[in-house]
């Protein structure tokens, strides 16, 4: 049976915190390893390390592997799970859930005897009422017992569960960045500046056609960059590297492929980091194909220029009027067209030179536009410097300020001369055609471009019984005999759609309810500008021609009357032809003769003839459209007419248009006789509606230049037509009844009055504008701007509004930008106490705050263009013109020291400075400047410079008496190493003599004297230790050099090696960061520091000592005597000693200072002085939070870099 032992062996269950107390209050004698006296000193000892260790440690100990563990491992366990029951529990039982997991561990430890390691290992356990995943490190080894024996094992773990999620979140957070950088097809870089290596993502190796490998040859890369910005990306690189830049690195440039051969631009984005030695170490960023958007903007600009250059073309003088609608002011344009003075055309002067005719209807309608500030459109004539007049187009528009009133009117005159002159004769032209259309038989009617009727003469009215009025649009439709109603129509509308002439036989009912044949033909009208503007038709009643045929072989005599009555209505038919200009041909099928008008020979580019071969007709066809008559021929042939168009070739090689229509009529047998026709030179239209696709086409490029969106309103409907982009810019869903309802739903409630008004005043002038939000169907608000142009029916109604939309958000939010940063802008300047102005590029003022009004006394006119250089001091104005012209040149800033007068007439000192506010091409667009008033300080500057050669002298002096005093402190050095130590060092030779041959011969008493003169002297020589310790840190030379600090504290606990040993003291390092320090000052620091750690050491606890470094800039710190823009390196040393009361913080960097007596613990009270010191050498700060037994940490912060 074992002896009992004594209960002071039972020490190893002190302390150890809850579960210290646990393993106290446990009965152990119902476990396998018995009641606590009789435990081995093995498992005591590895207990009393595991209850009062920090770290996390487990032990399964004996057969059953019963379960220990301490504070630092409970809060792994959780809430509501094992802890508190698993104590003195056999493993098996505790670790029921991962038991297969870790008995393996277990068992090769106790087997082996060898530790094992694993990191981050997944081992669910049961906690918070659930098993929860949970992440480990650990080592289990080997516990001995008394006989070497492997009789447990300790598992040192941390909980590393946090660690992996949060890897593993940021695994994802990469993965989704990652996703979204290959879905925005960016390329990504990386370089290395000091190993010159080069990586990409594949994005940007597709771009720049580089090999697939890992590194590329950065030289490589650079190759494929365009030769013309090589250079400029060259640059922008090198700067980025460069500290000072901040590591930014943005820029467009083109690359070309060099598979390829395609170019492309590319924006560059990057970001430069540094070391503290502010060397480059890493460049990395992206790359983004922008060449769609280079694109897109080059054609914009390319547009803007063609936009600018038509504006510019256009031919008309601008002039201005005033709010009241009077001319004042130099009017150039105004006065080179009539040749009027200033005097004369000033307020309504103009008017004089406006016709007699035209003077005061132009007066009464400017009054009335003024009045109702709308936009004037008018046309009048006015007399030319050059004695004759032209007659003039006129547009004026108000432009309004900020408060909704006019400014002023803006207006154009237009000349329209040769217009009018050609209007003029187009109504003549029309007059005279309806007094010929009314005055004879032949049925005449009009259709305008629409292919409405507009005009029927008297003969149609006689002919049909129906007025006019009824006639018109398509009244006359309902009268077409049933039989030849579509197919008349069909030829009808096709010649509207092609512009081309048509003709047909077709029934009509008249008065009487009688069908009438007609033979119809329609020949197409164009306006002096090529434009088509519809139909001319002519008709003839040619019922007796065909009832002459139907009677033909019944009676010649009826055939006879019938064909003379169809001569003369040919005949008339001919006068109609004429005016038309149409060639006729009568066409014998059987022979090929041709019989012609002389119209059809100049058509062709002959002489007037009515003879021309038929063979030299069909020769002069292009032959390319030989095919196209052939098939028209053969067609005729089977469907009885003929249509087609075709080129022509005149005897001078020039290419004409003409166009064929014809019918072919039949003899008894069915055979093909003979074919009439008419041909018409269309060459002019052809022209015209090829100008018109092309215009077209421009203008479809410009709409999609300029991003705008076309729409179509029809009044009366209220149906809406919009374009793709209209339905992108408004929101809306495409559809086929889309009503203006529904776009007037998405205008903002605000801006719905703005709405009514545009469009009621677009009614009046024909000219829509309207500039407001809209609301998509997310509640987004968004700015757009309407444009359009009302047209009108034949009864001036409106009919219809053709316009643009263009989405104006971004341009309306940077305006909204500039108006708010122009006001802040004006407020900050105007509370300034410095006199704040503005100039242009070229150096001409054009804003003052009211501080320089104020000062100066002067009103802005006054102050304007150059009259600042008034307030300047005589003797400085032309140094100042001459500075201020350098800095617009140059573009340097502009610095000047001047005096401006003061409104009194007193003149005070200024420094004036200006710097120019530049683009991205370095083109200067403003220049913003202030003067602050300096003459106190110019007077103080005088009074200084007075009291610094008074105190130069002086100083002069101090320094003398320092060098002195620098020799008397060497001296003492001096003394304090060889002549003060020189007799200590006798004094304790001689008291170790005695000690080893005399100490025995003394008194009791004498040996307590002697022991205290052995203390005096070794307090003695620590003493002046310090003292030199101390002096050397002020006169030794500062030799700087780089030192990882892990090295130095290595250095010094082996120094301390002796006094770590003693009292068990453990020294913890985190990370540790590269210094330039002084390397033997810094181990001194680090010494001292250390040294008192351990010397002011609770009793019986275990000195823990915890080195930390974090570098960062001084706002991480937030430490109030730390410098702003400063990296800082923090060093945290950290103990569990006695501590001291927060008040002596900083009196313990003060020499001689102790807190404790000499008989508690021993030292001199330089050791942290001496510290202090070294910092400050270093131009750092340190400082000291302490509680009383608990600790102290001392925080030294160097700066870096």
């Amino acid at each position: 049976m074992k002896n009992k032992l004594p209960v002071n062996h039972l020490s190893f269950f002190a302390g150890g915190g809850e579960m210290g107390e646990l393993t106290r209050l446990k009965n152990w004698s119902k476990t396998s390893v018995g009641k606590t006296e009789f435990w081995p000193q093995s498992l005591r000892t590895t207990l009393g390390i595991l209850l009062n260790s920090k770290f996390p440690m487990f032990l399964f100990w004996g057969s059953d592997l019963l379960c220990f563990y301490n504070d630092a491992y409970r809060p792994s366990l959780g809430q509501h799970g094992k802890h508190p029951d698993i104590l003195g529990m056999p493993g098996e039982q505790a670790w029921p859930e991962i038991w297969h997991i870790i008995k393996p561990l277990i068992g090769q430890v106790m087997n082996g005897g060898e530790a094992t390691w694993s990191e981050d290992q997944l081992i669910p356990i049961y906690r918070n009422n659930k098993l929860e995943n949970v992440y480990w490190t650990f080592s289990y080894s080997p516990g001995f017992d008394e006989s070497d024996s492997v009789a447990g094992v300790v598992v040192t773990c941390t909980e590393t569960t946090n660690k992996v999620l949060n890897i593993n979140q940021l695994a994802g957070s990469r993965d989704e960045l990652q996703f979204a950088i290959e879905a925005a097809e960016l390329g990504t870089f990386d370089y290395n500046p000091l190993s010159n290596k080069f990586s990409a993502n594949q994005r940007l190796k597709e771009l720049f056609g580089l090999p697939p490998g890992e590194m590329i040859d950065p030289g490589i890369a650079m190759n494929v960059i365009a030769v013309k910005d090589r250079q400029r990306v060259t640059a922008a690189m090198e700067t980025a590297l460069d500290f000072s830049s901040g590591g930014r690195y943005d820029i467009e440039y083109n690359i070309i492929h060099p598979v390829t051969k395609q170019e492309k631009s590319v924006r560059g984005k990057g970001k430069v980091s540094f070391n503290e030695d502010k060397i480059a170490y890493r460049f990395n960023g992206t790359l983004q194909d922008i060449t769609e958007h280079i694109t897109a903007r080059k054609n914009l600009e390319a547009s803007e220029k063609k936009f600018q250059a038509a504006v510019a073309a256009v031919e008309g003088i601008v002039w201005t009027n005033n709010a009241d609608g009077k001319m004042e002011g130099v009017q150039k344009g105004w006065a080179e067209l009539t040749g009027q003075s200033y005097s004369e055309y000033q307020g309504y002067g103009w008017a004089r030179a406006v016709h007699p005719d035209d003077a005061q209807a132009t007066v009464d309608a400017w009054n009335e536009a003024v009045a109702e500030r709308k936009t004037f459109i008018f046309e009048h004539r006015v007399k030319l410097k050059e004695g004759y007049y032209g007659s003039f187009s006129i547009r004026a528009i108000p432009i309004l300020n900020e408060d909704d009133k006019i400014k002023e009117w803006v207006g154009v005159h237009t000349d329209i001369t040769e217009r009018s002159i050609a209007e003029n004769k187009v109504k003549e032209s029309e007059e005279r055609f309806r007094n010929m259309a009314e005055g004879t038989d032949v049925l005449i009617a009009v259709a305008d471009e629409s292919s409405n009727a507009v005009y029927f003469n008297k003969a149609w009215v006689e002919l049909l019984g129906r007025p006019i009025n009824e006639l018109i649009k398509f009244g006359w439709v309902d009268l077409l005999h049933a039989d030849d109603k579509e197919s008349f129509l069909d030829l009808y509308l096709d010649g509207f759609k092609k512009q081309t002439a048509f003709i047909d036989e077709l029934r009509l009912l008249d008065k009487a309810g009688a069908y009438r044949w007609l033979l119809v033909k329609g020949s197409p009208r164009f306006r002096p500008d090529g434009s088509f503007a519809g139909f001319i038709s002519s008709s003839f009643d040619i019922t007796d021609r065909k009832k002459a045929e139907e009677l033909a072989k019944e009676s010649l005599d009826s055939q006879l009357k019938a064909i003379d009555k169809l001569e003369k209505n040919e005949a008339k038919l001919n006068v109609v032809i004429d005016a038309s200009e149409l060639g006729i041909f009568e066409l014998n099928l059987q022979n090929d003769e041709i019989e012609c008008s002389p119209r059809l020979s100049e058509i062709f580019g002959h002489e007037s003839t009515n003879k021309m071969p038929h063979r030299q007709l069909l020769e002069q066809l292009h032959p390319d459209d030989v095919e196209i008559r052939n098939e028209a021929h053969n067609r005729a042939l089977e469907q009885e007419k003929m249509q087609y168009e075709s080129r022509i070739i005149w005897h001078d090689n020039s290419l004409h248009w003409i166009e064929v229509k014809g019918k072919i009529f039949f003899n008894e047998n069915r055979e093909p006789a003979l074919l009439i026709g008419t041909c018409r030179d269309i060459t002019v239209e052809r022209k015209h509606q090829q100008v018109l696709e092309d215009n077209e086409v421009k203008l479809n490029l410009i709409l999609d230049a300029s991003e705008l969106g076309t729409w179509e309103v029809n009044v009366k409907t209220k149906r809406v037509i919009g374009s793709k982009r209209f339905h992108e810019i408004t929101g809306l869903t495409p559809a086929p009844n889309l009503s203006l309802t529904d776009t007037i739903m998405i205008i903002h409630p605000d801006d719905l009055n703005l709405r009514s008004s545009s469009f009621k005043k677009a009614f009046e002038t024909g000219a829509l504008s309207f500039n407001g939000r809209i609301l998509w169907k997310d509640n987004s608000v968004h700015w757009v701007e309407i444009k359009g142009t009302v047209f009108y029916d034949e009864e001036d109604q409106p009919d219809t509004i053709i316009g643009t939309i263009a989405d104006i958000t971004e341009d309306k939010l940077q305006q909204k930008t500039l108006e708010d940063s122009e006001k802040k802008f004006r407020l900050l300047a105007n509370s300034m106490p410095q006199h704040v102005w503005t100039s242009d590029p070229a150096g001409s003022m054009n804003y003052y705050n009211e501080s320089m009004y104020k000062y100066t006394g002067l009103t802005p006119a006054h102050l304007s263009d150059d009259g600042w250089i008034q307030v300047v001091h005589p003797d400085e104005r032309a140094g100042n013109i001459e500075a201020w012209q350098h800095a617009i040149t140059t573009g340097n800033d502009f610095l000047f020291e001047h005096r401006f007068r003061r409104h009194d007439g007193v003149y005070r000192w200024q420094l004036s400075m200006a710097i120019a506010q530049k683009d991205e091409a370095g083109n200067t667009q403003m220049w913003v400047g202030t003067s602050t008033d300096i003459e106190d300080q110019k007077t103080l500057a005088n009074e200084l410079e007075l009291l610094v050669q008074e105190r130069t002298g002086e100083l002069e002096e101090k320094n003398i008496e320092l060098e002195r005093m620098n020799k008397e402190l060497q001296a003492f050095n001096y003394i304090s190493s060889h002549d003060l130590q020189e007799p200590l060092r006798k004094i304790q030779t001689f008291a170790a003599r005695l000690h080893d041959k005399e100490f025995n011969c003394l008194s009791e008493t004498g040996r307590e004297l002697f022991k205290r003169m052995q203390s005096a002297a070794e307090r003695m020589q620590e003493l002046i230790n310090d003292l030199l310790a101390y002096s050397r840190t002020s006169n030794e030379e500062k030799n700087y050099e780089q030192v990882n600090l892990s090295e130095l504290i290595s250095e010094v606990a082996i120094d301390l090696k002796e006094e770590l040993e003693h009292k068990n003291a453990v020294i913890q390092t985190g990370e540790m960061h590269e210094l330039k320090i002084i390397r033997f000052q810094f181990r001194q620091l680090l010494y001292n520091l250390i040294s008192n750690s351990i010397k002011f050491a609770v009793a019986g606890r275990v000195p823990q000592i915890s080195i930390n470094t974090k570098v960062a800039d001084s706002a991480s710190f937030k430490h109030p005597k730390l410098s702003g823009n400063t990296f800082y390196c923090h060093i945290a040393v950290t103990d569990n000693g006695v501590g001291f009361e927060k008040q002596y913080s900083e009196k313990i960097f003060g020499l001689f200072q102790r807190l404790h007596s000499k008989t508690e613990y021993d030292g001199t009270g330089i050791g942290l002085a001496i510290v202090k010191k070294i910092v400050d050498n270093h131009n750092g700060f340190i400082d000291a939070d302490s509680v009383i037994g608990t600790g102290s940490t001392f925080n030294i912060y160097i700066p870096v870099g």
